[in-house]
């Protein structure tokens, strides 16, 4: 009763907003405060203990930081929902994937892949490309799909395959547009993802490329000293197969053209743009499909499984983003342009590497990355720091991605090192921190040429 109770204010609290952003009201934001409320109290003892720890901190001492500042009612509701268009993004994004999981999309991709992994090599190029393409759409679910889809290749290739997953994961972070993080930092930016996500594609791009490059000089003379115990059945693509895979990259290219055109000549966000998207994609597909009943269990999924689960974001991002708005509002928030602007009349360079680098190392010392995130993000300014925004904002986003990578307690290394049974910090900072260094010299070397020309 208390997890259905739970789902329905959760989707009550995306679809209000969403109504909200549309036809602003007086009630309607009064009743998103309700459920909002509603969502925290009876949510709270369904968060993980991380998560809620983490969230207490957060408001403390942003509620520390209010007192201190002599904040007003009007500043304290409106730090609260500083970042409700992202809550509303995280709520409905899992609607989009819907329809490709019923339509057998994702199987498509697992058949063309299959032929392609024999050998630690193709194994780690393939498993870092798909894992590239699925998370842009799927996010953390495109690990896990990637994982079951070749499972007995894992098995023989754990480590390999494991890194070749994380790094794919990191690349796609710097530029996929339905990521919180990507969103996030062109939120508090205030940059148009149609100017970010073209440059971004190119910084993802060339990171999947030192991953696949990494990855051959690394495993070009180990021996194959493991044996597969059962050699996965593969087959060629049927017409069937290549059909759905076109369908696949042509639908994924229309909702993402589609977003940038809606956010640029409609003006809206580009969080409530995928927002809407995500409800009005499953709706249309359903009324072509001829699956109708495997609709509706994955909805009945979606609310069963995947809503009771979202108080840990939703909780998150809205303590990172009260703390945010109280940093940035308070002298504290003027410290990071001051330290960041010092470094940058040293090397532009090097302010970038240490935005990059300052995000991971203090996630491994334990201070989330959502955190430092959310208050660089709300208190830096590229006009300030004399740096192109795009520059900026990769910057963050890659440091971010890379804290998420390496960090011990990062929920994708807790996730991941549960489907391999390693520790946390094995499958992050000891299997991937070498990598990780490599990457942000080159990543703050093609920013900062990026922001040169």
């Amino acid at each position: 009763m208390l997890t259905q109770l739970q789902s329905t204010s959760i989707l009550l609290l995306a679809l209000f907003y969403v109504v909200y952003f549309l036809f602003p009201s007086s009630v309607l934001f009064g009743l998103i405060l309700l459920l909002l409320g509603i969502s925290f109290i009876f949510g709270f003892g369904l968060i993980n203990r991380t998560s809620r720890t983490l969230c207490v901190l957060m408001l403390i001492i942003g509620h520390v930081l209010f007192f201190i500042s002599g904040g007003t009612w009007s500043l304290w509701v409106e730090s609260l929902t500083k970042n409700m268009p992202l809550v509303t993004f995280l709520i409905l994004i899992p609607l989009l994937s819907i329809p490709f999981r019923v339509e057998g999309h994702f199987q498509a991709v697992q058949v063309m892949a299959a032929g392609k992994l024999d050998g630690r090599q193709k194994f780690y190029a393939t498993v870092a490309t798909l894992t590239f393409m699925l998370c842009t759409l799927l996010n953390v679910g495109g690990m896990r799909l990637n994982y079951e889809m070749f499972d007995s290749y894992f098995k023989r290739y754990t480590r390999t395959g494991i890194q070749a997953m994380l790094r794919g994961y990191g690349a796609t972070m710097l530029w996929a547009p339905y990521f919180p993080t990507v969103i996030l930092i062109l939120y508090y930016l205030d940059i148009p993802s149609y100017v970010y996500l073209g440059p971004a594609l190119i910084f993802g791009l060339v990171s999947l490329g030192l991953i696949i490059l990494y990855g051959w000089l690394v495993h070009r003379n180990m021996k194959e000293n493991e044996e597969l115990a059962v050699r996965p059945h593969t087959h060629d693509m049927d017409p069937t197969g290549k059909q759905k895979l076109m369908v696949l990259i042509s639908l994924v290219l229309m909702i993402i053209f589609l977003s940038l055109v809606l956010e640029r000549w409609a003006g809206f966000p580009i969080m409530m743009v995928i927002a809407l998207i995500s409800i009005a994609f499953p709706i249309v597909m359903w009324g072509f499909s001829r699956r109708k009943g495997a609709y509706r269990v994955a909805a009945g999924e979606y609310r069963v499984q995947t809503l009771p689960r979202m108080i840990n974001e939703v909780s998150l991002f809205i303590s990172a983003g009260f703390l945010g708005e109280m940093v940035a509002r308070t002298e504290i928030g003027e410290m990071f342009p001051v330290l960041f602007s010092a470094v940058s009349t040293v090397s532009l360079w090097g302010m970038i590497f240490l935005l990059i680098v300052i995000i991971p190392l203090l996630a491994i010392l334990g201070i989330h990355p959502l955190v430092t995130g959310s208050i660089l993000g709300t208190s830096l300014s590229p006009a300030i720091l004399g740096i192109e925004p795009v520059s900026l904002a990769g910057a963050l986003i890659g440091g971010w991605a890379m804290a998420l990578m390496l960090s011990p307690i990062s929920a994708i290394n807790i996730i991941v090192g549960g489907m391999v049974e390693k520790p946390p910090y094995v499958v992050g900072l000891k299997w991937n921190g070498v990598y990780g260094l490599c990457w942000a010299i080159l990543l703050s070397t093609v920013l900062y040429g990026y922001h040169l020309f």
